[in-house]
């Protein structure tokens, strides 16, 4: 039996600048395409319809920079998932500090969306400029005093350590400024160089050069230390929140549970008894938008139905990002075996070299291991497209 989903992301592929890191597919804004986007949105929203359930427990609106929309479009994209929202939805908007007003964060209001992530970076105009943001440090505390002003009690803070040339101190200042504006939830992410960014481009040409792996490691242990004690509880590798504040959407995606994904280069999975048919669409917003606006569906993308194998492995693999690790009782509950009979390779050998512990019934990743944790990831996903 096909599952609805009780989560839907849309994703909004506009920005003002592209970051230099960023590989997350955007475009630059354009208002006639953003108002053609809008429309193709509608279009996919009431394709899947029938396949979400109402209203939503979390709602997701992310990018690109969904806040660089002009207000008519802003406010006629919101419009169209207010039917989704009750009480108990929590519903969440990303918003870039540059792109941020009184008026924005009015609609938001208005729009009943009640959590905000907000992308600071850093806390130094040195590396924001360094990094291709479009806004200052100023801009971060102004933006946060307006979202609390407004009445929003729930706000997430994006932060980058391991930027280029960045200090152990000055990484730790950004924690400690960020810690200062008490937001209820924090996360802390190592700089990567994806192929396609300008990043990657430069450092393949020499131009930069990656922090050592011990200095990002002391980098992340800072963060978890500095998050710690200022009471956050660190409930998945790079996310720090206030005690019952944990991020709701991102849960669903680390319990591997159905969500409807919209927009160009979204992706949705799909949960039909215990398999999972994962679709992503095009990474193209013309194409994305004509293939909708013409009725060709389903839109351009592709689809991937994971076999039983893969299936435990994605949701293992996906849940010992979570500090709590998984249950060996939740685990049999959903596949009918336990994990030690599913992945007996991976599994013995990351508890023999430590990669992995048992607490009790729960399979984890050790709190020393966790900066490396895609190693034993990775161990089970291979394992598991081993099989036959």
């Amino acid at each position: 039996m096909l599952k609805k989903a009780d989560s839907l992301y849309i994703h909004v592929p506009f920005c003002v600048r592209k970051c230099k890191y960023c590989d997350f597919y955007s475009v630059s804004v354009d208002d006639e395409l953003v108002g053609r986007y809008v429309e193709a949105l509608e279009r996919e929203l009431q394709l899947y319809t029938g396949m979400l359930s109402r209203p939503l427990a979390t709602i997701y609106v992310g990018g690109g920079t969904p806040t660089s929309l002009s207000m008519p479009h802003l406010r006629r994209l919101l419009g169209n998932l207010k039917k989704f929202v009750g009480p108990g939805t929590e519903y969440t908007i990303e918003a870039n500090p540059g792109t941020l007003d009184n008026e924005k964060i009015g609609l938001c209001r208005f729009m009943n969306i009640n959590r905000v992530s907000l992308g600071a970076q850093s806390f130094h105009d040195d590396e924001l400029a360094g990094i291709g943001r479009i806004h200052t440090r100023r801009e971060i505390f102004d933006s946060f005093k307006m979202l609390r002003d407004a009445g929003f009690d729930n706000i997430n803070l994006d932060l980058i350590f391991a930027l280029p040339g960045q200090s152990l101190k000055k990484w730790r200042e950004s924690l400690r400024q960020a810690v200062r504006l008490s937001p209820e939830h924090i996360s802390c992410y190592a700089l990567s160089y994806e192929n396609g960014t300008e990043f990657h481009t430069q450092l393949s040409n020499g131009e930069l050069q990656e922090i050592e792996d011990e200095e990002q490691l002391r980098m992340y242990n800072t963060a978890i230390y500095t998050l710690i004690n200022a009471g956050f509880e660190h409930y998945e590798i790079s996310n720090f929140a206030r005690p019952g504040l944990r991020c709701r959407h991102n849960l669903v995606y680390w319990f591997n549970y159905p969500y409807i994904g919209i927009g160009p280069s979204a992706a949705s999975s799909f949960i039909h008894d215990s398999f999972t048919t994962r679709r992503t669409n095009i990474r193209d917003v013309r194409r994305w938008i004509s293939a909708m606006l013409d009725d060709s569906i389903p839109s351009p993308g592709e689809t991937e139905t994971l076999n039983m194998n893969m299936t435990m492995a994605e949701t293992l693999m996906l849940r010992l990002r979570m500090r709590e690790g998984m249950r060996l009782t939740n685990f049999g509950y959903r596949f009918g075996m336990s994990f030690e009979d599913a992945f007996p390779y991976s599994i013995s050998t990351h508890l023999a070299s430590g990669g992995l512990a048992m607490n009790g019934e729960k399979l984890m990743i050790p709190r020393e291991r966790l900066f490396v944790a895609n190693t034993v990831l990775a161990d089970i996903v291979h394992e598991a497209a081993e099989k036959k």
